[in-house]
């Protein structure tokens, strides 16, 4: 691992399967546990991976999204790219095909680490970041308790679309608004508002 001001630059195995997934997300997941802007997943040299590489940088990319870390995937190996499209990913998460070029993709180096929205509030609801390319992509990172702390612009634009809106319940419990033709909403809003 590398480290380029706020920007940590690690670099993935030659092969991310099964066998190793795992360690690569916890290896990541640790880097961003430290004050990092930018988290820049060097897979150059990666010349193989599948459905669990993937599943690992879903994961990696969750835990980014909801820190308000930058993620970069870097590859310029056909096969990685597949599996990285295959995943979606390359949807939500800009994919680069040298370092020189995720890190021209950044925010400038002087800028500090966007501050944690707190769960349940409306900056944890409408944080305006979102990630490149994430149109026809609707995102929701929930908490540990099932709660939406983030949504990302085509989830908003969806909720606006079919007459809903986000909204924070008592006792901060985020739901979706159903519009008042929607009894089947309306139910499901008050089973999430009480559950018992």
């Amino acid at each position: 691992m590398r480290w380029l001001n706020q920007h940590a630059l690690v670099e993935l195995p030659e092969r991310v399967d099964q066998s190793n997934a795992g360690q690569v997300r916890d290896d990541l997941l640790r880097v961003i546990d430290h004050q990092v802007l930018v988290l820049l997943a060097d897979m150059t040299g990666t010349t193989t991976c599948d459905h669990a590489c993937g599943d690992a940088l879903a994961r990696v990319f969750q835990q980014t999204m909801a820190r308000g870390i930058g993620l970069r995937l870097i590859t310029n190996v056909d096969s990685v790219r597949r599996v990285l499209t295959m995943c979606g990913l390359d949807r939500v998460v800009p994919v680069c095909g040298t370092v020189r070029a995720a890190l021209a993709a950044t925010a400038p180096t002087g800028t500090p680490p966007a501050p944690h929205p707190q769960a349940g509030t409306a900056a944890g609801l409408a944080d305006p970041w979102s990630p490149a390319g994430d149109a026809g992509v609707e995102i929701a990172l929930l908490d540990a308790e099932g709660v939406i702390v983030w949504v990302n612009s085509a989830w908003q634009a969806f909720t606006a679309a079919n007459g809903a809106s986000i909204v924070k319940k008592p006792p901060f419990v985020a739901a979706i608004e159903p519009s008042a033709a929607d009894a089947a909403g309306t139910v499901c809003l008050e089973a999430i508002a009480d559950p018992w």
